[in-house]
């Protein structure tokens, strides 16, 4: 599946230029204006189409590009997973090269010269529950109306709650396209760190990020990912008398993520 993202704006967003855009893409693509101005709106970048058909998605490429914007086409099957990335619990530093650990894997170590982009995000899940509970309470009337020999009823209660969870990541993207880290904030230890490890994980997981960019200046640094992206990805589980659902952002976020180190190499940031 071939994706072509909108980048980059061809000047500072307004509400005008957003509407003009949406009367000249929305016959094209298909779909309605209201839908595309709401992902006109949002956060850049943003997938426009999803086609099997080589030709219009370079026919869009061009007319995105010919309109002054920054645009990018890639195969949607080339964007890494976050659970296909090296899960990294600890690091280190060498002259040349950054070193992750996790326990019962090899050591990935990260060259300088092959570390493309740092780029940070949030990742975000929810779970929705409901539960059914059998109850037995107390009924007065029941008892008068039996002489006393039934003194309970059984009711059915649906109970509900909801949970989010989010979680600050660091993407360490190579340039061989394969490799790729992930940093997770509240999965590290920090004792890499060394004096420099601060009194929260909050504050070593900012300072662990900082070093690593002074390591590698010359990488992309992006953090536009932090705000947080609409979940995509959704898991339903039953029993027979519960119902969970949760969704993730995750592959939302790396697929925003690899549009942007495209767009970097291409220069349509």
């Amino acid at each position: 599946m071939l994706l072509v993202a909108l980048t980059r704006w061809s000047r500072s967003p307004s509400p005008e230029l957003v509407a003009a855009e949406v009367q000249v893409l929305a016959p094209l693509l298909g779909v309605g204006a209201y839908e595309l101005r709401l992902a006109l709106s949002g956060q850049l970048p943003v997938v426009l189409l999803e086609t099997d058909d080589p030709a219009r998605a370079k026919a869009l490429l061009a007319g995105l590009r010919g309109r002054g914007h920054g645009a990018v086409a890639c195969d949607g099957a080339s964007v890494a997973s976050s659970a296909a990335m090296f899960p990294a619990k600890s690091f280190g530093f060498e002259p040349d090269a950054l070193v992750f650990e996790c326990p019962g894997q090899p050591a990935a170590r990260v060259a300088h010269a092959e570390v493309l982009a740092w780029v940070m995000a949030t990742h975000a899940r929810e779970e929705d529950s409901s539960r059914e509970v059998r109850e037995k309470k107390l009924s007065l009337s029941r008892a008068a109306l039996s002489g006393g020999l039934v003194r309970s009823k059984t009711t059915t209660v649906t109970q509900r709650g909801s949970a989010l969870e989010t979680e600050r990541v660091l993407y360490v993207l190579s340039r061989t396209g394969r490799g790729h880290v992930l940093l997770r904030e509240t999965r590290l230890h920090y004792t890499g760190l060394g004096p420099r490890m601060g009194k929260s994980t909050t504050e070593s997981f900012t300072t662990l990020t900082q070093v690593l960019r002074q390591q590698v200046p010359r990488a992309l640094f992006d953090d536009r990912l932090l705000k947080q992206r609409a979940a995509s990805s959704l898991q339903v589980s039953r029993t027979s008398s519960s119902r969970t659902v949760v969704t993730s952002n995750e592959s939302d976020v790396d697929v925003a993520v690899h549009l942007l180190a495209v767009a970097f190499l291409q220069g349509q940031l």
